[in-house]
């Protein structure tokens, strides 16, 4: 059974989010300059530097569920994340590492007001890139909005 990030906390924030794969080719420097390449294995991981702002509920919730229900954050879990496919679904998601915070933030008001800040660093075991099949047709993927756009305008034809 998939174990689903609660849908009342938010998403990470835009600001400072990023992703970075991880390199699956060993590079061996030569003595003339040039280095051998060898593949490891398929794509890596991908760790997303992730950011939440929260009101202190959200707080109470986002940290019951890295340590109650992720076991210490050791569990998998799936949720809504942005990368260039898009925002998506993605399984396999966990914690790399225990989040830093909550952090007040301080120009938020006191109380129930009051914004809490989280930073994790997050890890899909799938990297979000396009199948091979689709590696094959780049066109069809650069211009996929045209076509869904012309399609939805003009399919099925009126007669």
């Amino acid at each position: 059974m998939t174990i689903s990030y609660p849908s009342g906390l938010p998403m990470p924030l835009r600001a400072d989010y990023g992703l970075q794969h991880t390199d699956n080719v060993l590079r061996t420097a030569l003595g003339n300059g040039h280095a051998r390449k060898e593949i490891l294995h398929a794509p890596g991981p991908t760790r997303i530097t992730a950011k939440f702002r929260i009101r202190p509920s959200q707080a109470q919730v986002f940290e019951g569920f890295y340590w109650r229900t992720l076991n210490s954050g050791v569990l998998t879990f799936s949720m809504l994340l942005l990368t260039p496919l898009g925002i998506q679904q993605y399984d396999e998601v966990e914690f790399a590492e225990l989040y830093t915070g909550p952090t007040p933030l301080a120009n938020s008001r006191g109380g129930n007001g009051r914004l809490w800040e989280f930073t994790a660093q997050l890890q899909m075991n799938r990297p979000p890139i396009i199948s091979a099949e689709e590696a094959q047709f780049p066109d069809e993927v650069l211009y996929s909005s045209i076509f869904d756009r012309n399609m939805n305008r003009d399919w099925p034809p009126s007669d």
